[in-house]
């Protein structure tokens, strides 16, 4: 599909030896059906990311997957962290290619938090790493905008710069300490990574704006999510 009034900055994504598709078309996409590709690590034995349903209740009403059958999710099949101590986990995605020729690319998920929120205490975040050195470029915090509980799925959308050549998207969660562990912890859906017609400063996302959410820049390293659709800059992380 081509695109009318291409910005000047553009972007690509893609794996490595993949054609070039064409403008506006999806690069690469996953339900998290299966984590093939991905890689995972945990502080804690038994606690990790992984693909599947569980827990399917709790303190959360919300479903445990956006699209059938499964999600992204971090516990133990049951809680999100023991009753004994902190605990951390990241997921790691495969290797995406960013081509400066292209429009610029982004990353839309869908994302449900059961977790304590405010982003110093319990708290899920997106991270983009150089893929060949590992160095983390850019780190967003999953939150609600007014900072309350809810744990209802949410969309986000997050532009990654052409400039960062290969790299790697990362969602890392951590539990600061024991207490509070009994929620069922973050949950991830429906990634979709590709290329948009829009400048940096239009990634908003669709729908209502209780469900709409766009990242907002400033605060490096610890950029909070907004969802009142329009542009501002969020003070503090």
């Amino acid at each position: 599909m081509l695109c009318n009034n291409l910005p000047t900055r553009a972007a690509f994504l893609a794996f490595a030896a993949f054609t070039a598709p064409a403008w506006g078309q999806t690069i690469y996409s996953t339900d998290f059906s299966d984590l093939a590709g991905w890689t995972t690590s945990s502080s804690f034995a038994g606690f990790d990311w992984q693909s599947d349903a569980t827990p399917a209740a709790g303190s959360c009403s919300a479903p445990p997957f956006r699209s059938a059958p499964a999600s992204l999710n971090f516990n133990d099949g049951t809680t999100f962290g023991p009753v004994t101590q902190g605990i951390s986990g990241s997921v790691t995605s495969p290797v995406l290619i960013l081509d400066p020729a292209r429009p610029t690319a982004r990353a839309t998920f869908w994302f449900s938090l059961d977790h304590e929120i405010g982003c110093s205490f319990d708290s899920t975040w997106i991270e983009i790493l150089d893929a060949g050195t590992g160095a983390m470029l850019d780190r967003r915090c999953l939150q609600s905008a007014v900072e309350t509980y809810d744990c209802s799925w949410k969309q986000a959308r997050v532009p990654l710069d052409p400039a960062w050549g290969s790299i790697q998207l990362q969602f890392s969660c951590y539990a600061v300490d024991q207490n509070n562990n009994s929620g069922r912890g973050p949950f991830i859906d429906d990634l979709v990574v590709d290329y948009d017609c829009g400048t940096d400063s239009e990634f908003v996302c669709s729908g209502a704006p209780s469900s709409a959410y766009s990242w907002m820049l400033g605060n490096p390293g610890g950029s909070r999510l907004e969802a009142d659709g329009s542009p501002s800059i969020n003070a503090g992380v």
